[in-house]
């Protein structure tokens, strides 16, 4: 009888970890989306900015955003 509490008990830790992951998941791929939507927003702010030292500021910028796309990608 013990065992199967145990089993019971172990199979609804599992459960849970995997609805966790999906969310997490779920969350992960909401913000690659958010990010690809900002980057692609930046890149045309840089083709319509005439300020030099402007357009340097939004590349730093779409640099670190595509850095951050990267990592996320990599944990998918």
């Amino acid at each position: 009888m013990k065992i199967d509490k145990l089993f019971k008990k172990a199979e609804e830790f599992f459960i849970m970890q995997k609805d966790d992951q999906k969310k997490i998941d779920k969350k992960r791929k909401k913000l690659l989306i958010s990010l690809e939507e900002k980057i692609e927003s930046m890149k045309g702010k840089i083709s319509e900015c005439k300020f030099e030292e402007k357009i340097q500021e939004m590349k730093k910028e779409l640099k670190i955003l595509k850095n951050l796309k990267k990592e996320f990608q990599d944990k998918l």
